[in-house]
């Protein structure tokens, strides 16, 4: 008999001192205890960072999510979210097991150029380095933060909207509020610009010099699967993007919204839309010559060799749409090189 009263040789218990008696037909007994202790939960702790140091006292929020499957448009489960406090520090305690990740942000605007930034310098959940939780074994990390760069302003503006994928492609889907957009200035990917989708799923980038930007959307566990990069040439409209919530869908994600984005670059002789980007193994051009026009298409890498030709002819003014099948090249990224008489285009795409 255990001193709980239990009688059956095996007992569930909680930590704790306890005194087992076992007797036999003989009458014969023998006594003995055992304690049993109990790991603590793990402790997940850290600062936040940025280029000029530690973050002030109480200066950041840190929120940690489950990496479970997003549940509703909101994205992933937030599990807890917590201040720095007068170490400068967060903590997370009592953190059940499982595998989690970290998103800091500021609360004011005592850091401006600071934005919203998972562990470790991502600005997308799917990026985000995955923590294990396990019992007894604490960890203490370094957020270190993204910072907004300087750029040139000018006039043009990008506008855009977030809504959920629908069934049918003529009727925009619930629109998304609290979309995390931050616009990237080509060609060097630097933040330049932050913002959220509104109540009804838009946002707005205004004061813009005219250039090429590309644009990132975060939503706490769903991958960004497709993204425009945009040439601005004066204010640019209907830049939207479609969250698929359906986890068991191969499009799960956020994409291009291709029944209401139409992106085209544009010069005097001729105007092009290459599509989708990033790319699985079909990469599209659908261009536009103002006159009869020599027009070489090649892909290049990143070291400037020159990995295919899929054009190099003379063509005749008019409409043209071509599709290439790349599944012969490996993963990674590449620029499109497409020259259109003594006009260079330039873009960055992206094969995964």
């Amino acid at each position: 008999m255990w001193s709980n009263s239990a009688t059956s040789q095996t007992i569930v218990v909680t930590a704790g001192t306890y005194i087992v008696t076992v007797s036999d037909a003989n009458g014969c007994i023998a006594t003995s205890s055992v304690v049993v202790t109990e790991n603590q939960l793990s402790t997940i702790s850290g600062i936040v960072q940025y280029s000029g140091g530690t973050l002030a006292p109480y200066k950041a929020s840190v929120k940690l999510y489950s990496t479970n499957q997003p549940d509703s448009i909101s994205g992933s489960t937030l599990i807890n979210n917590v201040l720095t406090g007068s170490d400068s520090k967060f903590y997370f305690n009592n953190v059940a097991i499982g595998e989690y990740i970290i998103k800091a942000e500021t609360i004011d605007n005592t850091y401006p150029t600071i934005i919203s930034t998972y562990y470790d310098t991502t600005l997308l959940s799917q990026y985000a380095i995955k923590l294990n939780a396990e019992c007894g074994v604490n960890q203490d990390i370094v957020v270190n933060m993204k910072e907004l760069q300087t750029s040139n302003s000018g006039t043009s503006s990008i506008t855009g909207k977030i809504t959920v994928a629908s069934n049918n492609k003529s009727i925009m889907g619930e629109p998304i509020p609290g979309a995390e957009i931050t616009l990237e200035q080509e060609p060097d990917d630097e933040p330049i610009a932050n913002t959220e989708s509104n109540g009804n799923g838009d946002y707005t980038f205004n004061n813009l010099a005219n250039a090429e930007y590309s644009i990132i959307v975060d939503i706490p566990g769903f991958p960004q699967l497709e993204t425009h990069t945009i040439v601005v040439n004066g204010d640019t409209s209907n830049i939207n993007y479609v969250v698929d919530t359906d986890t068991s869908s191969s499009t799960f994600g956020i994409y291009i919204d291709s029944a209401t984005s139409i992106i085209k670059y544009s010069f005097k002789n001729f105007s092009v839309n290459v599509y989708p980007n990033p790319f699985k193994n079909q990469l599209n051009f659908d261009f536009n010559l103002e006159q009869n026009s020599d027009v070489n298409i090649e892909i290049i890498d990143i070291s400037g060799k020159k990995v295919e030709t899929l054009m190099n002819k003379k063509l005749s003014k008019g409409n043209y749409n071509n599709s290439y099948q790349l599944d012969n090249i490996v993963d990674g990224i590449y620029l499109i090189k497409m020259k259109v008489g003594d006009t260079v285009l330039l873009k960055k795409v992206l094969k995964n």
